[in-house]
């Protein structure tokens, strides 16, 4: 359910964008991920899968919001 948590779309928009140009400054100057892992109950991350699984989680976000947009009720007014 949305929360409204960014006030607007542009908001929601604003902070995407500045958070993934953050994600892609830190990848652009680290080296290494491999050789750091993060420990789960299913399993083991290295640094590498950790950031991977931020731009799938980005993607069925995206996934998401298109199956919102072709339900014939979109947009609700």
């Amino acid at each position: 359910m949305p929360t409204n948590r960014f006030g607007s779309p542009e908001a929601s928009i604003k902070h995407f964008l500045d958070s993934r140009a953050t994600t892609e400054d830190f990848l652009k100057t680290s080296t290494g991920l491999r050789d750091h892992v993060a420990d789960s109950p299913m399993e083991s991350w290295t640094g590498t899968s950790l950031f991977l699984l931020i731009a799938a989680h980005s993607e069925r976000h995206t996934k998401q919001i298109n199956e919102v947009k072709v339900d014939p009720n979109f947009p609700r007014k």
